[in-house]
Parts: structure tokens; sequence; C-alpha cells
């Protein structure tokens, strides 16, 4: 007994579903004007459908989204003029169409859809029948197509809108960047620049480099070229003095060009010929004593010892 009650509830309950359901399931009501016309004649499709029973519905016929492809696309009818509207609590859709080919046509279903929920018209049967003679010429009034609706996608609009909030707002995101979070300045270390190196007198660079030529005679007596290291150095400090290459000239042109100055060169002059005189003479000499002599020359004559 229990299990057979149990049974008889179960199929109660399951009636009464099925009965809200079927209750509440939009219903289509769809004519078809006329349903047989001549060549070039309009023909108008009305669909209505009671809205209320469509829950959270805010009586704008636009949320309601209609698949028309199949109508667009059906191939030898050619759509006229589509419209949509509100009657009070019932939407309307009206699609005008024809064709110029004698047949039968069947109107394809059109497919509705709204949060979810989907119903659709079933086919629809469409004549095309001339009663026109042939000998009958008169025109008749004729009808223009209407362009097919272009369908955008959904997804362009908060594309659209992205991009131009992107493009307002990142002027403003950059400056508050920048001010509140500005970059830090790398310190950059500049060294200390080196001071100059004070300039060395022309006495103090002679007398250097005269200790320098000692201690090479004093270790190398019996070198040749003594004589010529020290007229050397001679020159050097002459063409240092006078800011002049001096090491290139000769006797004769070094005395021609500097013999008269009060810069000791009167007795440099001297000591020049004295030494291109052993130099050329190739007499034999003894190089630490001829080297000496003309050392304690230099050192009279321009250091004043």
């Amino acid at each position: 007994m229990t299990t057979c009650k149990d049974w008889f509830i179960s199929l109660g309950v399951a009636v009464l579903l099925v009965s809200s359901v079927r209750a509440e399931a939009p219903a289509l009501q769809y004519t078809l004007t006329p349903p047989q016309v001549e060549p070039g004649q309009r023909a108008v499709l009305e669909i209505r459908l009671d809205t209320r029973v469509l829950k959270n519905f805010d009586n704008d016929v636009d949320s309601i989204h209609v698949n028309e492809t199949l109508l667009q696309s059906q191939k030898g009818l050619s759509l006229l003029a589509q419209d949509r509207r509100m009657d009070g609590t019932i939407a309307v859709w009206t699609y005008a169409f024809t064709a110029y080919d004698n047949g039968e046509y069947a109107l394809p279903p059109l497919e509705f859809s709204f949060l979810g929920s989907s119903f659709s018209t079933e086919n629809q049967a469409f004549r095309v029948v001339s009663t026109r003679s042939q000998d009958d010429n008169e025109l008749r009034e004729g009808f223009d197509e209407t362009e097919v609706p272009r369908v955008w996608p959904k997804w362009l609009l908060p594309l659209l809108i992205i991009l131009v909030l992107t493009a307002a707002l990142t002027p403003i995101v950059y400056r508050l960047i920048k001010k509140y979070f500005p970059k830090k300045k790398l310190a950059i270390v500049v060294a200390e620049p080196t001071p100059p190196q004070p300039r060395e007198s022309d006495s103090d660079w002679l007398r250097r480099h005269l200790l320098v030529f000692k201690e090479h005679m004093e270790s190398h007596p019996a070198d040749p070229r003594l004589v010529d290291e020290l007229t050397t150095i001679v020159r050097n400090y002459y063409g240092r003095k006078l800011d002049y290459p001096v090491r290139s000239l000769t006797t004769l042109e070094f005395t021609k060009r500097f013999g008269n100055c009060d810069t000791g060169a009167p007795e440099m002059v001297t000591l020049f010929n004295r030494c291109d005189a052993v130099k050329f003479a190739q007499k034999a000499h003894v190089p630490y004593e001829m080297a000496s002599s003309c050392l304690k020359t230099v050192e009279q004559a321009l250091l004043c010892i």
C-alpha cells in the first residue's frame, strides 16, 4: 500500500510540473496573408507573442533575439520589408516578401530566444501562381527589395567602449603614476678633477737631468758618447726654455739665431764648437775628463754653480 501511494504521489507531481511548463511556454501565433500570390505580389508574415509568460521581460521587443538567417537566405524569396513592435503586451514581428517564379515555397522557421529559453515557428507553405494569360502585358505595381540588416556581433560594443575608455584614461593614469611614483634620479658620481701639476722650472729640469748624467758618467767613465749626451741635454734645455726645436739646429744655425741671447748662449756656442772639434777631429781623448770639463762649463753658465 505504501509503495502504490508513493507512486501515485510522484505521478501527480510530474503531471503538475508538465502542466505548469506547458502553461508557461510562450505561444507563438503566426499568420501568412495571403498564402498564395502572383509573381511579384507582396505577402506578409505576422508573428505575435504574448510576453506575459516571459519572466523578467522589460517590455522591450529588442531584448528578444530572432534568428532570421534561414528566412533571409531562402532561395527564390525576396525580403521586401520587416518590422517589430509592441502592441500592449503582445510582441509583433512582420515580414513582407515576394517571389517571381511560379511554384510552392516553404518559409523556414524563425527561432526566438530570451534569457536562455528558445522557441520557434513552424514551416509555412507559400505558393506563387500566375493567373495572367500569356497575352496580358499590363504593368503591375512593383516592390523594392529591402536591404538585409547587418547584424553586428555582440562583443563589438563592449570592445569599442573599452578602447574609448583606455584612450581617455591613459593620459590621466600616466600623470598619476608620474606624480606619485616618480623615477628615482640616479646620483651621478663625478670624479674630482686632478689638479694640474705645476710646470717644472727650466733650471730644475736642467739640474735633474745633469744629476742623471753625472751618475751615468761616474758609472761609465770610458763611454765615448758622454759628450754627445751632455750637448743633447743642453739643446733640450734651450728648446724647452725658448719654445723652439733647438735640437734640430746645427751649431752654426744655433749661433746665428741665439748666439747673442743673455741666457748663457755665448758660453754654450763655445761649448758646442769645442765638442764638435773633438767629435769630428777623431783624435784620441779621455771621455771622462772631456765630459767633466764640459759639465763644469754648463753648471757655471746656466746654473751659476
